[in-house]
Formats: structure tokens, C-alpha cells, sequence
């Protein structure tokens, strides 16, 4: 007769064997940041992944992984967006294969569940004519520059005589 003590360490055995198992093969092989690399031509533009400002270009950083990434850069008025979207990670799969939902729910929430194919953003920024304020005004609701860029560009374009002190005042009071 097995004694209660061995049925416990046996099913406490197997409880920690899952547990391991359950966490997400992708989390463990793949973390959930991926390495980007950001270039520019001219270099020195900002680069703002997912709203998020990182640095300037040229830079290689790890970012978060995520289904879709909008890469904004921008440098002296010039602006490009880069829409990325990644695919299911290859290492998932070695949770759907051994039935382990939970590693797959685990690869999701981190981020692991995803790749992206080609992790390299060039972008030349060729300079056009000088944005007016419906092109800030985009760029601040698409999260391509932060409220108190938007306020200063509104400032410099009532500055240079493009918007009169109503525009101005009615663009600052709508944003704060």
C-alpha cells in the first residue's frame, strides 16, 4: 500500500512538471522583446515605436513584441510611418504540439507569441515643403509626436505668420 506521503510528492511532482511545461515555449526561447534595427536618411531622427519615443537613428534596440508595430521617424519636419505586423513565433508551436494551452495563453500575454519576419526600418526623409498645421495636427493624433511638440509647432507656425492668434489659441485650448 503506498503511503499518503508518496501520493503527495508524486502529485506534487507532476503538478511542478505541468507548471514548467505550461509556461510558453516561445516566452523561454524567445523572451518578449525582439531586436529592431532603425536607420535614417539623414540620420539623427527621432524614432517613436508604438508611441512610444526610443531613441534616434541609426539604433539597434530590443522592443516589446506586439501584433502590429507603428514605427513614426521624423527628423526637421520630415515624417515617416512604417507599419509593421508580425507573425505567429515558430517556438508557439511547441506548445500547441504538446497540448499546453496555457503555454500558448502565457506566449500571448508576454508578447512571445509573436515575430516579426523582418525586424529592419530605412526610411529616407527627403525634405518637402514646410508642414502646415493639419499635418501636426495628424501627427499628434496618430501618437507621432507628444502634446508639447503639437504645442510648439502650433506656436511656430502662429510665429511664422501660417495661423492667426484665434488658430492658435482655439489648436492649444482643444489639446491641453
Amino acid at each position: 500500500m503506498k503511503s499518503p506521503f508518496a501520493t503527495q510528492t508524486c502529485f506534487l511532482t507532476a503538478a511542478v512538471f505541468t507548471l514548467l511545461f505550461a509556461i510558453g515555449c516561445a516566452s523561454l526561447t524567445s523572451g518578449p522583446t525582439q531586436r529592431f534595427e532603425f536607420y535614417s536618411d539623414p540620420p539623427g531622427a527621432t524614432i517613436t515605436f508604438n508611441g512610444k519615443t526610443i531613441g534616434t537613428t541609426p539604433l539597434t534596440n530590443a522592443v516589446p513584441r506586439t501584433e502590429t508595430a507603428k514605427i513614426v521617424i521624423s527628423k526637421d519636419g520630415c515624417t515617416k510611418t512604417v507599419i509593421k505586423r508580425a507573425n505567429m513565433n515558430p517556438a508557439v508551436i511547441g506548445n500547441l504540439v504538446s497540448f499546453f494551452i496555457i503555454g500558448v495563453i502565457y506566449d500571448y500575454a508576454t508578447g512571445a507569441f509573436y515575430k516579426f519576419k523582418d525586424p529592419v526600418v530605412h526610411v529616407e526623409l527627403v525634405p518637402g515643403p514646410d508642414p502646415g498645421l493639419e499635418f501636426w495636427r495628424q501627427m499628434w493624433l496618430a501618437g507621432g509626436i507628444p502634446t508639447e511638440e503639437f504645442h510648439r509647432k502650433v506656436e511656430e507656425l502662429w510665429k511664422n505668420g501660417k495661423i492667426d492668434e484665434k488658430t492658435k489659441l482655439e489648436e492649444l485650448q482643444r489639446t491641453k
